[in-house]
């Protein structure tokens, strides 16, 4: 027979309640001290169950502290992802000299893109921001940096490279 640890009295292992035999041995405190829900949870909060709302996107998502996989207490996996790819890029834009080498637009970043001179390319910088930035500058290396407009020139013949002296 288990002793309460709050009244220190004794209570059975096995009773009825309901019609139903409901085991006690695994209890500390008796039916008195903490009794029975009648079948309703606690309910708990948002934040106790991991659910959180990304402070970007607004987007619910479960955050668990033991498994974190990618997400924060205050941003989702997608917006954390995006934040570390648009850093990468404001980088490598300014690691190749923050403006297209044909006109000289700089006023958005995103019109910007990396142009591959050679034929020697590893890989799409666009795609790959989750690399190293030691690979990533080795590719960048590789490259010129265009606005968007220039860039549709240079691929349809518009724009001449080596007469420019690139």
């Amino acid at each position: 027979m288990p002793i309460c640890k709050t009244c220190n009295e004794g209570f059975p292992n096995i009773i009825t309640v309901n019609g139903k035999q409901r085991n006690l041995s695994k209890r500390s405190r008796c039916l008195n001290c903490v009794p029975f829900q009648d079948g309703i949870r606690c309910e708990r909060s948002d934040s106790q169950r991991g659910e959180k709302t990304c402070l970007i996107c607004g987007k619910r998502y479960h955050y668990d502290r033991k498994n974190r996989k990618g997400y924060t207490t205050t941003k989702c996996n997608s917006c954390s992802c995006n934040a570390q790819r648009n850093a990468k890029k404001i980088k490598a834009v300014e690691y190749l000299g923050g403006k297209c080498v044909v006109c000289g637009y700089e006023r958005c970043i995103q019109a910007l893109s990396f142009h591959h001179t050679d034929d020697n390319k590893d890989f799409t910088i666009s795609n790959n921001y989750g690399y190293s930035w030691e690979v990533l500058k080795e590719e960048l290396d590789k490259c010129i940096l265009v606005c968007q407009n220039c860039h549709q020139e240079i691929h349809y013949g518009i724009t001449i490279l080596t007469s420019m002296g690139l």
